[in-house]
């Protein structure tokens, strides 16, 4: 399997006193100055929608250079500072596709523009990158709930800086405040050296969590209602953190799309081969011959494009994620997962969590000669494998405890989330609905039933954050049960709205399989 392909599927300590108040609170405005820990940062409205604030590149955390390489994050403190909110941050190093190497002949001009997005086109790429945006509306004396959207993309690719996920359309059209992050990816995030720090790009996505709390008051969002909500490897790593910071959550609900803290594996305690072997490609030292601290100084000192090089050289040794990917530490990640989800050993807020209906469709796209050699079969086994088995179980153990669980699956298939034939509701596809950016993705216009779906999308997610029990209840959306019909269909044929049928209807196939749902 070729990892670099696949990467495109699946696709921290207090900072100090909150700065709960805007420069100008008396004369709120589209784009005003705001303070933060970080500094006072200058926004602007947002291209595709003026009565938004957009503030953009704002640093979370110091560079993660030299010594910090490898290391936790440090927090960016400079409160009277200025940051200039006008554009994205560099996105964090990762191994995309040479735009080169990839054959798009025969592919709609939609579908060409959704990999050229994904695939960081055009993008500079950096160490310091550790920064977030803010999307919200001027709205004095009105906390609104918060969205923190953590990317996919296999911790190998992946970043804040994508059209389909600009916040501008939700902070528009619902009362909430949108906020997207970068994390470290790869071996800069997932360095897995035994005896060091480890799932430093989890730390990285903690940090900035800390960052929002006591920051987005200034920008008119609620800290008690901070929602995190991330898609594949981004879900997963929503899923790690509800199991590791039960002692202090700060969140208050997970959205979970296509992706669970067990659904693609998770490297084992240490990746000492896969380090050896770039240590190696960079001449830094092999084994045996120089010691794992001179080997990690040296790699510290290399440009990060020869690292970034030499780690895609690394043997993934059966890891669906690559060589460097989220490691089990047992503090933030963990060997135990059914274990302790068993024992309510986890962050028991609300959740929402579920998936495409045809994952496998976007390895069409990204991979076209790897999906052409897949059977019908081993295409419905990728499915249920990696997605539909462990979301129908997370959801079976969250509700188990009485956590309020809805479900539910995504069916859309519109003129510009086509593919190729057969591509149906793929891997990613529902994302734009959820940020109302699929015509900027895509450059392709919406029809109007799409529309509808887009706007229902975004006010279920924005619902949800602002009234985790409550709001998809009120929506109509059954709570889940696995044995009820309860599972709430999304963009199904030609509806706008939710429908609901039973977990049966798909994970029969589950067991089949030979995957557990939890029943």
């Amino acid at each position: 399997m070729n990892y670099l392909l696949l990467s495109l599927l699946v696709p921290i300590a207090v900072v100090g006193t909150a700065l709960v108040d805007t420069v100008d609170n008396n004369n709120d405005h589209v784009g005003q100055q705001v303070g933060t820990t970080s500094g006072f940062v200058i926004g602007h409205p947002a291209p595709n929608a003026s009565q938004v604030s957009e503030y953009l590149g704002i640093p979370y955390a110091k560079p993660p250079v030299g010594q910090l390489r490898f290391a936790p994050p440090v927090a960016y403190v400079n409160p009277s500072g200025r940051v200039d909110g006008s554009n994205f941050c560099s996105d964090c190093p990762a191994n995309t596709l040479p735009i080169s190497s990839v054959n798009l002949t025969g592919f709609p001009e939609n579908a060409r523009n959704i990999f050229l997005m994904l695939d960081q086109v055009g993008h500079n790429q950096s160490e310091d990158c550790l920064s977030l945006n803010v999307w919200t509306k001027p709205k004095p004396g009105q906390k609104m709930p918060v969205l923190l959207w953590l990317y996919g993309g296999s911790y190998q690719i992946g970043t804040s800086h994508a059209s389909v996920s600009s916040g501008q359309h939700l902070a528009d059209t619902e009362t909430a405040v949108v906020v997207s992050i970068n994390y470290r990816l790869n071996i800069f995030g997932f360095p897995g050296l035994p005896g060091h720090p480890q799932n430093v790009g989890l730390q990285d996505q903690r940090l900035a969590v800390e960052w929002v709390r006591d920051n987005i008051a200034a920008f008119g969002g609620d800290p008690d209602r901070i929602t995190l909500v991330g898609q594949s490897a981004g879900a997963s790593s929503v899923d790690f953190y509800s199991y590791a910071y039960t002692e202090d959550p700060i969140v208050g609900g997970f959205i979970l799309q296509s992706g669970t803290a067990t659904a693609f594996g998770i490297t084992q305690h240490d990746n000492l081969a896969a380090w050896w072997t770039t240590s190696v490609n960079l001449g830094c030292g092999a084994q045996g011959v120089v010691a794992l601290a001179a080997s990690l100084s040296c790699v510290r000192g290399k440009p990060f494009t020869d690292v970034l090089a030499a780690a895609g050289l690394a043997s993934a040794n059966g890891n669906f994620l690559g060589a460097f990917a989220p490691t089990i530490d047992e503090t933030l990640v963990f060997s135990d997962y059914e274990a302790r989800s068993l024992a309510g050993n986890f962050i028991q807020a609300p959740v929402l969590v579920g998936n495409t209906d045809y994952e496998a469709g976007f390895l069409g796209l990204v991979a076209p000669a790897y999906y052409a050699s897949l059977s019908p079969a081993d295409r419905t086994a990728y499915n249920l494998v990696y997605f539909e088995c462990p979301t129908a179980k997370a959801a079976f153990l969250r509700a188990l405890h009485g956590v309020p669980t809805w479900r539910y699956r995504w069916f859309g298939q519109y003129p510009n989330t086509y593919l190729f034939p057969g591509s149906g509701a793929w891997h990613e596809s529902e994302i734009g609905f959820v940020f109302g950016t699929m015509e900027e993705m895509t450059k392709m216009a919406n029809v109007p039933v799409e529309n509808e779906v887009q706007q229902y999308m975004m006010s279920a997610w924005a619902g949800f954050a602002r009234e985790p029990k409550t709001a998809l209840t009120e929506l109509g959306w059954p709570k889940y049960n696995a044995t009820k019909q309860t599972l709430v269909r999304l963009g199904n044929e030609n509806e706008t709205t939710a429908s609901f049928t039973f977990p049966s209807t798909f994970d029969t196939a589950c067991i089949s399989a030979g995957q557990s749902t939890g029943l």
